[in-house]
């Protein structure tokens, strides 16, 4: 064996535990120098076999694709979030009075989503019944709104046709009074906007979205379950007659064409649209001797109604 000049005999150094390539451990040679080699622990010691499935990693559990759990789609946690939050929203909280604002929050914790579709299903009754499995709480936030709006386009649409009638008839020439006659010195006269339109508007739509309610909840508590009346609460009436007002937000512009037919044929499919709303959502059974005339009641009012906008807005 050649030795380098100068150099130091080197041992060779072995760690006990040295794993040959079979697999069992190697000894270490006569005459080596033993060394131990501190090793820091930081984790305990793995199992048996957990050291196992190191040494052999095709022998351990892989999970398939099919059982890693897949993340949730936004329609889905949309559904689920109005789910729970109709399922949440629906009954006043148990810790507030009638006569505190936090009784009535759940009325209006609606979105809009839903103030659409029931207003569409209001629009458009025959489509199907307006609380579904899906949107079954009642709301006074569609109603309010609703109401507050009609107030001032009832009130506007009802002004602006009275002034194009002024125009209308400003622009015909006047009438000869006879021969000889001299020409009147009247001033021309002015038109004004009559406020008092918003007033019984006012008075009108919000009466029929709370004064109506109550009296046809009074009458089927006085009639009674076992008699036949529906069990309607008294917010679940009040949503009902606040939605069935929406058929008259088209009118108003129909109206205001200065075309007596067109007012007449706007006004009546208002009321045949909200009235049949009314009665199929209602629940009663219109063979029931017991409540049939609080129905007929209803429709008389919403007949009413009706003849008083064409007359009172729209008649000039």
């Amino acid at each position: 064996m050649m030795q380098g000049i100068g150099s130091e005999q080197v041992q060779p150094h072995f760690t006990i535990g040295d794993v040959g390539n079979n697999g069992s451990e190697t000894p270490p040679p006569s005459g080596a120098s033993i060394e131990f080699q501190e090793i820091a622990h930081t984790h305990s010691q793995p199992h048996h076999d957990d050291r196992a499935s190191l040494l052999h990693p095709d022998t351990t559990s892989v999970l398939s694709a099919a059982q890693l759990p897949l993340p949730a789609s936004p329609v889905d946690e949309a559904q689920s979030g109005a789910a729970g939050a109709s399922s949440s929203s629906g009954s006043p909280s148990p810790n507030a009075s009638f006569y505190q604002l936090a009784y009535y929050k759940c009325y209006f914790d609606v979105d809009t989503f839903q103030i659409l579709g029931r207003i569409r299903r209001a629009a458009f009754p025959f489509l199907g019944t307006f609380y579904t499995d899906s949107d079954p709480n009642p709301d006074l936030y569609g109603p309010f709104w609703i109401c507050t709006t009609l107030v001032f386009f009832m009130a506007a649409a009802g002004n602006f046709a009275n002034y194009l009638q002024f125009i209308n008839d400003s622009s015909k020439p006047a009438s000869d009074s006879g021969s000889g006659s001299t020409p009147s010195s009247e001033e021309p006269s002015v038109w004004t906007y009559d406020f008092k339109k918003v007033t019984l508007a006012a008075t009108m739509f919000y009466g029929w979205i709370s004064l109506i309610p109550l009296l046809v909840y009074c009458a089927f508590l006085r009639i009674g379950r076992e008699e036949g009346a529906p069990a309607k609460g008294l917010v679940e009436l009040a949503s009902l007659f606040g939605y069935s007002l929406v058929t008259l937000l088209p009118v108003c512009l129909l109206c205001i064409a200065p075309i007596s037919l067109l007012r007449w044929i706007a006004v009546s499919t208002s009321f045949a649209f909200s009235s049949f709303f009314l009665v199929r959502n209602i629940g009663v059974d219109v063979h029931n001797r017991n409540v049939l005339p609080v129905i007929a009641c209803v429709v008389g009012l919403n007949l009413a109604a009706a003849i008083g906008i064409k007359f009172y807005f729209f008649d000039f």
